[in-house]
């Protein structure tokens, strides 16, 4: 909050220092009275408190009523089909005492509620308010004059507008509730603007409405809308009115002003977006947020917010001033009426306001005179005027303002405090002084703060109310301030209005709590500048023995006492103090037995001096007082300058008072410290080690007298310790002036051992034999030439040794060396170096071929100046040095950049310096190369570790591993690997190149590195861990396997902390160790459980560390298991098979394999099992392990050694003992057993009697049907020996069909995942599509909505759990979805959305079997529908090209069978079928018939056969199948645009129908359909010919149709598929006359009165035929059972696989297989191909027969038999189609299981190879459908549910962050004009 601190210090002119103006954010708990906390689920939204002091809370769907001390009174559920969100509660008064509360939900009404139990007793009929998130504001109040408008007290009320939601009425309104004679109100006494009352409100017209206030007569709203109805124009702030005496029904006197909220002196920023209000001693203090970027007549408030105050006095004057412009005066441009509210208008009457008292009378308080006298209606501030500028007085940029409350302080005269809620889950505490706003403090809510907050009467306590609690805080909490400074902060205006520091007690109280606060000098407000402290003394400090003195205090603050006394306090030692002038007090000091004694080498004692009073055992002020002793001084200018001591020349000594004669140097002297003597300063001398040599000093006031004059002295040169001093005798010498002296040092050899080149020391000046040393000191620095000097060029150079050291360069005759000057000896002293450079290191030893290293070469004799550097070669290639002087070191190391080699080489380094030159160490020229990348994937969040492997990878000296531009922190380098840790990626970046540079030169990696979204965690199980450590915990959520080595991690209170290592399972699973607790707490194993934090460590994602702590989470850490030991061993009875161990606290954590481990010797004991606390039991080996334990050790007992390992602890058991022993109790036991098994056998026979005679029926029936079939009649067996006959003809006919008539994707995708629904993905763009708005808008919809993972899950789930949203605009939306992310290449995306979506809800079926098995059966949520349509895409591969062509075969020859015998054309039912409720119910005897049909376009005649029963449209179908069998069904002609001919002879011709009438088939309503037997049709005269249908048949025939092409064309392919697919190809039931009931081959007598007079049927006779059906069927049945159930090929999509390896783990994780396979049953063969199954012109481009889909509908439930388990029906459920596949269901079943084997043996599928298959399928359905007309259908049907899904995402922590509730309603905004429908 800098700004906000920066903004408070400039408004106070007395702030200089920004620290000064820092406000700590503090925890709110010190303040809390008490609090009321929702569930994390619940949201509040306001308050309301009673007379009783009763609170009332509501929030979303939920009421309380709660006690002073916020315990529940009441509750009460309050939801309703719609979330219900609370937007006004007001308390109505005496005499109703009820309680309003008005929702977004129950129709948006308010319901009038019991006070105590919250009970409707009522509702507010004629207001409703608004819906979703929009606000309303309502006010009650009670009418000062209730006369004029018959109402005493209302509800006024106003909703917020937005373009998407407009309202059902006007926004505001007044609802009476009390009546003047004091009643409650009933029926419907409303009034309210005429908003809606013709028109409604203007199309582009928004409000939201943020506060209400009473004043004065007046209702005030204040709001933020566009400033005119007219296009683009911006939001401002407005404030309304209403009269409480209106008496106008339509309020005609509500009237508007805009204001003005401008930080005009800091940076101009208009704050136009109001938040709340508040209204307090005549001003209105209004908060208020800028307004974000984008579309200006939008509400994108942000976190820029500041306070502004308008004065109500302006403000009426405004309002009134706008009244009567608009309805008295003349002028145009003075008059202005509001322009959204229908109906405004000014100047209605023209007539002078004044003139008439009954006008004078009503205004400004309203416009309307009389019922009939209306002078305007709304009236506005004069547009041409300006906006009401507010008073700017503090401002935020960091955190919006959400609510606001003023208040005075309750003392005299301090100023005003106002309480300011923020979004962020701040409370501000600001001090209102004038003109100055100051933040004083600022509290920590945690959640976002609500606009309601009200104060206690007394104005001690403030309630206010945050999203998830109600507090009520104390106002102020004064005694956290422990000091004057903290409490008052004296001198900044920054302190606690509320506080003030009370001297006498000393400590920071309110007013009320100070004794005797009246006094100003008693307790010091805020505003002080000082706070109390002594400001003088007198004398300052005393000589310790000078006994007692008084001395005089002056204080800053001292209150007049009249019944008690001061007292001063010196240590222990207490005195009386009187008070004397100016704010002053006098005391005795303590005699001198009282004072301290002073410590050794000090010479002063300082001794604490403090105040009391007689009424306050406390020392308000309190300073340091010295007692001094100059004896202890031994420094002339010490004793003159700390105390009040003089320096006796002569004696040397520091006194106070000196009997006998002594010059003295005394401290009152101004001059004194410069009198002393001393030593004169100087600047540091260098002196030689190891050489004789004289000191000369000066020095100065040595002849101050002859004694001192005549004194010998001496000097002493120490170390920095004061140790090993050199002494030596001092001459002095008068020099320069009569009292300044030099001071020379006798000859002497300094010296030290140190090997250090200088060694600094002190020389002082002592008077000989005295032990006093001079004041002041020389500093004097030794030296050794020869240290770092190793060769000539460092001894030499004036940069390495100065020439002031008179270093010299000696040749010999010892080895030449550096020395001083004089110690050459007989050695030659060189002035130049002409020594050889030498070469030592280089360093790095090689670089890049392009060059650019920077090689450092050290040595010695480099040269004397860099200058002296001729030239430096590397492998031969000139290395330049000469940019690098700042890198040169003399004569040790000089640097340069290697040159270019052209290629890979090594050589010598060489130098040459001068004429001399050498050549050294080698360097090489390398060509590094990058082999490969690993990992090549990783978290965004970075923190990656990648290794680098390749050759001469440690080349150069700069080497740099980058990810496109950020580094990568090299942890580890060779030659051949590099390992480094990535950083997070540059914004927008998911994939990025990786390079290395070697000194600037790029190598790149042929591998991208990918930055995936962050690891998610969702769940971790179990929640408990033992403290050692060890147990295995499973965790679930997201992206495991970008991190190669995650670790959990424990933290117990804030600073323990222990990790354990993770193992990646999967993407989504991981298991981790938990980690050792007890190492850092030493408790005992029995203690109390102890809840710790858990977090992961995963590379470089921060958001983990912290998981268990952000979603509340914790984990139990319980005591550790401890097992006994048996020291006698173990007796293990093998007949007992299991082996027990005993213990304490063994199952406190639920356990997973690998958790627990026992061993017998060297072997396992498996299964292992722990279901008490104190046994354990597993399963040892059969026979005796061997010797010892798993160790080796423990071999001395000779048997097998028992070790448990439980987590990290290990448990030595001890030794077993194998037993082998025979059990007699057997010959006891098998008796009983025997005779118990009898018993059982006599009960199981009589159950199974039981339940053979409730089967019996089935049983009956199947013996019936065997019957039936062993009694068939002759010619029934003759024609099932035709069927099978025929079986071979069909063959033949599919050996003629060319191809598959296979949909196309497209159309495939229409059908499975729109058929039936509304709306449809467009398949081509459309002229509206190419609009540049929606363009840009569905890219901001695709990228910032449908890309991101947490926002479809939001939108899943909350769709899902919506009772508001009908199932098919679940499953659409489900399919628009599923289009856009395909057509988007985001496949993989929705896969693991929906991968995630479904371990939810699996981990929600709490292991509730039945629930947990039927999941994903269904397809009405968006979840189901995902699933299945994710499904069917991936699909469509395996249907091609394994599954089409059965399913195409096995429908044709349901078909040809079906047609071998009659089928009624009315009723669809046929004579051959496997389904009994669609057979003919008796037996019907017909004729086959061959026909002859010209075929008009090759003019060949064609063979046809028929049934002499087949109807006319029957047979003309029949002729259209033949010719046509080779083109697709879509494709073929309608029967209906034919007429059939008949050619009868020569020249004979007739064409025949359906409905002609001809004698005989006509009875009564009914009427038969011509067959080809009443047409007395034969084979022998069956010449037909299909024509274009007759307008008048037999009358005059038309040309023939010359093409069969474009007649197809014409009636087939030009309508859509499924008009086509659908159409009715038996008969034409509109060609009949009405009234008539048209029958084919029996009369359908269903609901008709003669039904009773039908004969009855025997059934059974036609029962042979379901068998023969299925005979003839059966091997095609096979054929498709084979490729569905393919449980031997390895063609099974990756998909699939992928999808059954999930369900896989999760029924494994809750140990029920059975889940698994119910699971997989659910999504592909109950759902997808049952689908298919059922109506396969889903998939292939076929008619419909409802024949055929009646068997096909068998042979779904054949299907779910199998899935199922069941051969055979239940007794309820029976039928002979049932029974008529018992025998071969069996076998389905068997492949069914060996299927799901069969895919689980197939191999894992792992992530990569799911995301290859989602690109492939991708690409298969690439460019089926329009993208951006799909994301915009998609768009429109989310729009509906817009309110619910940004409160949806505004939930979610990470779509909150990633603000994708704003993001969304971008969208919207950007899609506000009206856009044409781009569907097709």
């Amino acid at each position: 909050m800098a700004s906000l601190k920066l903004l408070s210090c400039l408004l106070m002119i007395f702030c200089f220092d920004w620290s000064t103006c820092d406000v700590e954010l503090r925890p709110v708990d010190p303040y809390v009275i008490s609090t009321f906390t929702v569930p994390a689920t619940t949201t509040l939204n306001h308050f309301a408190i009673s007379e009783d002091k009763s609170i009332f809370v509501a929030g979303v769907d939920v009421l309380y009523r709660l006690s002073q001390g916020m315990e529940v009174m009441s509750e009460m559920n309050i939801s309703s089909d719609v979330p219900n969100i609370n937007k006004v509660l007001a308390i109505v008064p005496d005499p109703v005492n009820k309680l309003i509360t008005c929702g977004s939900g129950l129709e948006q009404k308010c319901q009038l509620r019991n006070l105590t139990d919250l009970v409707p007793e009522g509702e507010l009929l004629s207001l409703s308010v608004a819906s979703g998130s929009k606000t309303t504001v309502g006010l009650v109040v009670d009418h000062s004059s209730p006369a004029t408008s018959g109402i005493q007290t209302a509800l006024y009320a106003a909703q917020s507008v937005t373009l998407e939601q407009k309202i059902k009425q006007p926004p505001v309104s007044v609802t009476c509730l009390i009546t003047e004679a004091n009643q409650e109100c009933t029926g419907d006494v409303y009034r309210r603007t005429r908003a809606s009352r013709t028109s409604g409100l203007p199309l582009n017209f928004v409000v939201k409405y943020a506060a209400v206030y009473s004043y004065s007569g007046y209702t005030y709203f204040l709001a933020s809308q566009i400033g005119d109805t007219g296009a683009n124009n911006p939001i401002v702030p407005k404030l309304s009115r209403i009269c409480q005496n209106e008496t106008d029904e339509d309020l005609s006197g509500f009237t508007e002003i805009t204001l003005e909220c401008t930080s005009r002196a800091f940076d101009n920023i208009s704050y136009n977006i109001a938040q709340s209000a508040h209204m307090f001693d005549g001003k209105l203090y209004a908060v208020l947020a800028e307004n974000g970027p984008g579309d200006i007549t939008s509400f994108n408030p942000t976190n820029r917010s500041a306070l502004c105050v308008y004065n109500m006095d302006q403000l009426i004057a405004e309002f009134d001033a706008a009244i009567r412009n608009c309805s008295c005066e003349d002028a145009m441009q003075d008059r202005s009426s509001n322009n959204w509210l229908n109906e405004a208008v000014c100047k209605l009457q023209t007539i002078d306001c004044g003139s008439l008292s009954a006008v004078a009378d009503v205004l400004p308080c309203t416009t309307a005179v009389t019922e009939i006298f209306l002078l305007s209606r709304y009236p506005e501030r004069r547009s041409d005027l300006a906006a009401i500028p507010g008073e700017f007085i503090f401002y935020e940029d960091e955190d919006s303002f959400t609510s606001v409350f003023i208040t005075s302080v309750s003392q005299q005269e301090l100023p005003l405090v106002g309480f300011i809620g923020t979004s962020g889950g701040h409370l501000l505490k600001v001090r209102i002084d004038g003109s100055a706003t100051v933040l004083y403090e600022q509290l920590e809510l945690s959640h976002s703060v609500l606009s309601d907050i009200q104060i206690s009467d007394d104005g001690e306590y403030i309630t206010i109310l945050t999203e998830k609690q109600l507090l009520k805080l104390s106002v102020a909490n004064c005694s956290q301030y422990l000091t004057c400074d903290e409490c008052i902060k004296p001198g900044t205006g920054l302190g606690d209005p509320y506080c003030g520091w009370c001297t006498l007690e000393a400590r920071c109280t309110r007013y009320r709590e100070c004794t005797g606060s009246n006094d100003t000098d008693r307790w010091l407000s805020y505003d002080e500048d000082t706070c109390v402290q002594i400001m003088t003394v007198e004398p300052a400090s005393l000589l310790v023995d000078a006994g007692q003195q008084m001395v005089n205090f002056s204080l800053s603050h001292l209150p007049v006492l009249t019944e008690s006394n001061y007292s001063c306090h010196f240590g222990d030692f207490t005195s009386s103090a009187s008070v004397i002038p100016n704010n002053s007090l006098r005391c005795v000091s303590p005699p001198s037995d009282k004072i301290p004694a002073i410590p050794a080498n000090e010479n002063s004692i300082a001794v604490e001096l403090s105040i009391s009073t007689s009424n306050f055992d406390v020392k308000f002020v309190t300073s340091d007082f010295y007692f001094f002793d100059c004896s202890r001084i031994s420094s002339c200018i010490d004793c003159v300058t700390l105390w009040d001591c003089d320096w006796c020349i002569d004696d040397l000594e520091c006194t106070y008072s000196r009997t006998s004669p002594c010059f003295n140097i005394s401290s009152s002297n101004p001059d004194a410290n410069a009198t002393c003597p001393q030593l004169s300063p100087s600047a540091t001398l260098y002196v030689p080690a190891n050489v004789g040599m004289e000191i000369q000093v000066n020095a100065s006031n040595l002849n101050l007298t002859d004694t001192l004059f005549n004194r010998e002295y001496e000097c002493i040169v120490t170390d920095e310790d004061g140790l090993n001093p050199f002494i030596t005798n001092a001459s002095l010498v008068p020099w320069m002036s009569p009292d300044t002296f030099n001071v020379t040092c006798g000859n002497i050899q300094y010296t030290y051992p140190e090997d250090l080149r200088e060694k600094n020391t002190t020389l002082k000046l002592r008077w000989k034999g005295e032990g006093i040393f001079l004041d002041g000191t020389v500093q004097v620095t030794l030296y050794k030439c020869g240290v770092d000097t190793p060769d000539c060029s460092r001894c030499l150079s004036n940069i390495t040794t100065p020439p002031e050291l008179d270093c010299n360069w000696c040749d010999g005759p010892d080895p030449p060396s550096c020395v001083y000057m004089t110690q050459c000896g007989s050695g030659g002293i060189t002035d130049t170096c002409e020594t050889t450079p030498i070469i030592q290191t280089v360093s790095p030893s090689s670089g890049p071929i392009e060059g650019g290293t920077l090689v450092e070469i050290n040595g010695t004799d480099l040269g004397l100046m860099f200058g002296d550097i001729d030239m430096i070669t590397l492998a031969g290639i000139r290395c330049d040095h000469s940019n690098y002087s700042e890198l040169y070191a003399v004569g040790e190391s000089v640097t340069c950049k290697a040159g270019s080699s052209g290629g890979v080489m090594t050589g010598s380094v060489g130098v040459r310096v001068g004429d001399s030159s050498s050549e050294g160490d080698m360097f090489s020229y390398n060509d590094p190369r990058i082999t490969k990348v690993f990992p090549i994937i990783g978290p965004i969040s970075g923190g990656t570790i990648m290794n680098i492997t390749g050759t001469n990878l440690d080349t150069g000296r700069n080497i740099r591993v980058l990810l496109d531009n950020m580094d990568c922190t090299i942890n580890s380098m060779s030659s051949d690997a590099i390992s480094c840790t990535n950083m997070p990626p540059s914004e927008g970046d998911n994939t990025s190149s990786v390079m290395v540079l070697f000194d600037d030169n790029p190598r790149m990696a042929q591998e991208e590195f990918t930055f995936h979204p962050d690891p998610t965690v969702s769940t971790i199980n179990p929640k408990k861990a033992i403290k050692s450590g060890g147990n295995q915990i499973q965790v679930r959520g997201t992206g495991f396997d970008l991190v190669k080595r995650p670790q959990i991690q424990f933290t117990v209170g804030d600073t323990e902390k222990a990790t354990g290592p993770c193992v990646t399972v999967t993407a989504e699973e991981m298991n981790c160790r938990s980690p050792n607790l007890n190492s850092t707490r030493r408790k005992r194993a029995d203690e109390a459980a102890t809840e710790v934090n858990v977090g992961f460590i995963m590379d470089g994602v921060t958001d983990l560390l912290t998981w268990s702590a952000d979603v509340g989470v914790t984990l139990e850490l319980v005591a550790d298991p401890e097992y006994r030991e048996y020291p006698n061993g173990i007796d293990y009875d093998t007949n007992l098979k299991r082996l027990e161990l005993n213990g304490t606290n063994l199952n406190l954590v639920d356990y997973r394999s690998g958790d627990v481990f026992v061993y017998i010797g060297s072997e396992n004991c498996t299964n292992v099992a722990i279901n008490t606390p104190t046994v354990l039991t597993c399963l040892p080996p059969s026979e005796r392990p061997p010797v010892g334990d798993i160790y080796g050790g423990n071999t001395e007992g000779g048997l097998p050694f028992v070790i448990v390992q439980h987590g990290d602890l290990e448990f030595n058991i001890g030794y077993i003992r194998y037993i082998v022993t025979q059990d007699i109790t057997l010959y006891i036991v098998l008796p009983a057993v025997a005779v118990l098994l009898l018993i059982l056998l006599v009960m199981l026979l009589f159950m199974w009697h039981i339940r053979r005679q409730k089967a019996s029926k089935i049983s009956d029936l199947e013996l019936q049907v065997r019957e039936i079939q062993d009694s068939v009649s002759g010619n029934l067996k003759s024609l099932f020996a035709t069927l099978q006959t025929t079986a071979e003809d069909f063959d033949a006919v599919l050996d003629q069909m060319k191809a598959i008539p296979l949909l196309g994707r497209r159309q495939y995708l229409l059908n499975m995942l729109f058929l039936g629904l509304h709306t449809k993905p467009p398949t081509e763009p459309s002229e509206t599509s190419e609009n540049p708005d929606l363009k840009t808008a569905m890219e901001k919809f695709s990228t910032n909505l449908l890309s991101k993972k947490n926002f479809l899950e939001v939108l899943i789930r909350s769709l899902d759990q919506s009772s508001n949203i009908g199932f098919m605009d679940k499953v659409n939306i489900a399919s628009l979805l599923s289009v856009c992310l395909l057509q988007d290449g985001k496949q993989e995306l929705l896969t693991t959305v929906i991968i995630g979506l479904m371990r939810e809800q699996i981990e929600d079926c709490d292991s509730k079997a039945q629930k947990c098995r039927i999941l994903f059966s269904r397809s009405e949520t968006v979840l189901e529908k995902l699933i299945s349509n994710w499904v069917t895409v991936f699909q469509y591969r395996y249907l091609e090209n394994h599954a089409a062509k059965p399913l195409h075969h096995l429908f044709h020859a349901i078909k040809y069978v079906c047609e071998m015998g009659p089928i009624d054309a009315v009723t669809g039912k046929s004579q051959f079928s496997i389904n009994d409720q669609q057979m003919l119910e008796t037996q019907i005897v017909f004729n086959e018939l061959v026909l002859t049909c010209m075929d008009n376009v090759s003019g060949e005649k064609n063979t046809i056969s028929a049934l002499d029963l087949n109807t006319i449209t029957q047979v003309k179908q029949r002729i259209i199948s033949f010719r046509c069998r080779n083109i697709a069904f879509s494709g073929q002609p309608d029967p209906y645009v034919y007429d059939l001919m008949w050619r009868t002879g020569k020249g004979g011709q007739l064409i025949l129908r359906d409905d002609d009438d001809l004698p005989g088939n006509t009875e009564n309503e009914w009427r038969k359909l011509n067959t080809m037997a009443d047409f007395n049709v034969t084979s022998e005269l069956a010449n037909f010919e299909l024509i274009e249908r007759q307008a008048n048949p037999n009358a005059t025939m038309t040309i023939r149709q010359d093409s069969q092409e474009g007649t197809s064309e014409a009636n087939g392919r030009n309508k859509t598929y499924e008009a086509v697919a659908s159409r009715h190809t038996s008969f034409n039931p509109a060609a009949f006359p009405a009234g008539t009931r048209p029958w084919h081959l029996v009369r359908d007598l269903e609901d008709d009165d003669d039904k009773h007079t039908k004969p009855k049927e025997i059934k059974e006779v036609v029962l042979p035929f379901l068998p023969a059906t299925r005979n003839y069927i059966q091997k095609y049945v096979d054929s498709f059972f084979e490729a569905v159930l393919a449980d031997q090929s390895d063609d099974v999509s990756p998909a699939i696989q992928y999808l059954f390896q999930f369900f896989d783990r999760e029924a494994d994780k809750q140990e029920r297989p059975d889940y698994a396979k119910a699971w997989k049953d659910n999504v592909l063969t109950l759902r997808y191909w049952t689908t298919i199954l059922a109506s396969p012109q889903y998939a292939l481009d076929l008619g419909i027969h409802s024949y055929t889909s009646a068997c096909l509908r068998t042979l779904v439930q054949v299907v779910k038999d199998t899935c199922a388990g069941r051969s055979k029906p239940n007794k309820t459920d029976f039928s002979p189609s049932r029974l008529l596949y018992s025998s071969v269901i069996p076998g389905y079943i068997s492949k069914l299981a060996n299927f799901y084997l069969h895919v689980r043996d197939m191999g894992r599928v792992t992530s990569e190879d799911m995301a290859a298959e989602c690109q492939q399928v991708e690409q298969d359905f690439a460019g089926s459908f329009d993208l951006l007309g799909t994301q915009y259908e998609l768009f429109k049907m989310l729009e509906t549910y817009k309110d619910m899904l940004k409160d949806a995402l505004e939930a979610d922590d990470v779509c909150q962050e990633a603000d994708m509730a704003a993001k969304l309603q971008a969208v919207s905004d950007e899609l506000s004009g009206d856009y044409m429908d781009i569907t097709e």
